[in-house]
C-alpha cells in the first residue's frame, strides 16, 4: 500500500532536489578528506536522488534502495542528465532482507525513510543495517520528532508516518556506539506548521 502511495507521489510532483543541510554537515564532518571513492554509501529510501546525487558529486561510491520504481527511474535519469557516476539502485523494501552481503558498506543513510515504518519494521531494518555495515561503520538518520505539529496536508497523503520520542529513538539505535542525537527544526506556511527532526549518528561496534 505505502509503496503505491509513494510511487504516485513521485510520478505526480517534483520532489527532493537537494539534501537536508543537517545531512550535508554530518557527511562533511565525518569525511573531511577529498578522496572518497573508497567509501561505500548505502541510502535507505533513496527516492528521486537528492542524496545519492550529492554523494555522487562528493566522490563516494553510492548504492540506493527504494520501493518506488518511479523514484528509481528518476534517480537514474538525474545522474545521467548531469553526467555523474551512476549509483547502484535497487527496487525493494529495506525492512525485509536487503540484497547485499554482510559488511558491504561503510555508511548507511536514512533521510526520513525509516519514519514511514512501524516499530517492528524499524527494528527489522536496524538488524539489516547492522548486517550490511562493516565493523566501525556509520549510520546517519533523520526522523521527525514527536514535537512536530503539522497541518494535515503536510503528511496526510503519504501513508504511514511515525513521530518518535527520544526514548523511541534510543531504543531503535541501541546497538550503535557513540550515539549522537541532536535536533533541527523549521516552520511552514507562516509558522502554522512546526517541523522538528532528530539528527542521529552512530557507529556499529568494531
Amino acid at each position: 500500500m505505502t509503496a503505491a502511495i509513494w510511487d504516485n507521489i513521485f510520478k505526480s510532483r517534483p520532489w527532493g532536489k537537494y539534501p537536508p543541510e543537517s545531512l550535508v554537515r554530518s557527511i562533511a564532518r565525518t569525511y573531511p578528506q577529498t578522496n572518497r571513492s573508497g567509501v561505500r554509501m548505502l541510502e535507505l529510501g533513496c527516492g528521486p536522488g537528492a542524496i545519492t546525487w550529492f554523494l555522487s558529486r562528493e566522490g563516494f561510491t553510492v548504492t540506493g534502495m527504494d520501493w518506488s520504481q518511479a523514484a528509481i527511474e528518476q534517480n537514474h535519469a538525474r545522474h545521467e542528465a548531469e553526467k555523474l557516476p551512476s549509483p547502484t539502485l535497487w527496487e525493494g523494501d529495506f525492512t525485509a532482507t536487503m540484497p547485499f552481503p554482510p559488511r558491504s558498506f561503510d555508511h548507511v543513510i536514512d533521510s526520513v525513510a525509516l519514519y514511514c515504518n512501524s516499530t517492528p519494521k524499524r527494528y527489522r531494518a536496524m538488524q539489516e543495517v547492522l548486517r550490511v555495515l562493516r565493523p566501525g561503520g556509520w549510520i546517519t538518520s533523520l526522523m521527525f520528532t514527536d514535537h512536530t505539529r503539522a497541518a494535515p496536508e503536510v503528511f496526510g497523503d503519504k501513508g504511514e508516518a511515525y513521530f518518535l520520542s527520544l526514548e523511541a529513538v534510543q531504543a531503535t539505535f541501541t546497538a550503535f556506539e557513540g550515539l549522537s542525537i541532536e535536533t533541527t527544526s523549521y516552520t511552514l506556511d507562516e509558522r502554522s506548521s512546526y517541523i522538528e527532526m532528530w539528527v542521529i549518528n552512530g557507529r556499529k561496534p568494531s
